[in-house]
């Protein structure tokens, strides 16, 4: 989180410096149909939608669909402002409701179970030593629990009056996101 911070700064920065016309997208995590691989994120509710995700936890995430984050990043280049940020998220969704959404969808009752925040946090470390030693990438980290809890809500005011940007709601998208699940086991 701190390495994207500080490079987007530097992006801005270099902009500013040499009189560049970059503008800066802070995307939130995206949903909708195609995520083949999937994302981290969309794997959590794909694991919802097949009935594999057995808990929640607490904790928001911003949350956008695909097709809209790129309708922003289209406007950001052509409306956007030189040396701007943007934040780029429909809105804050809490992993209580994405899940329920996602189970909703494919039919399923949601996950019933919250795991506490310290026993997540132990989980994680467990997971962070395992990944070190294996040298493979960890999705579940400590990390990206902190990112999961700490970030501050963000505004995407400035995107919908500066750039003209409209996005749909976020329900649409994880529709979208669980029907290619199910269609794409």
């Amino acid at each position: 989180m701190k390495c994207r911070v500080q490079a987007e700064d530097m992006f801005l920065e270099y902009c500013r410096d040499r009189a560049l016309p970059g503008v800066a997208c802070c995307v939130g995590n995206t949903y909708g149909a195609d995520d083949v691989a999937p994302t981290p994120h969309g794997k959590m509710v794909k694991d919802v939608a097949c009935g594999q995700m057995p808990y929640y936890w607490d904790g928001r995430v911003p949350c956008v669909g695909i097709r809209d984050a790129a309708r922003a990043l289209l406007l950001a280049e052509t409306r956007g402002r030189p040396r701007e940020r943007y934040i780029v998220a429909e809105r804050w969704l809490d992993y209580k409701e994405l899940f329920a959404l996602a189970a909703s969808r494919a039919g399923i009752p949601p996950p019933r179970r919250r795991i506490p925040m310290p026993v997540l946090y132990a989980m994680a470390a467990v997971a962070d030593l395992v990944f070190a030693f294996t040298r493979r990438d960890n999705r579940f980290s400590i990390a990206s629990l902190r990112c999961s809890t700490l970030l501050p809500d963000v505004d995407s005011a400035k995107a919908w009056r500066e750039l003209g940007w409209q996005p749909l709601p976020i329900e649409q998208s994880i529709v979208e996101a669980v029907d290619y699940y199910l269609a794409n086991p």
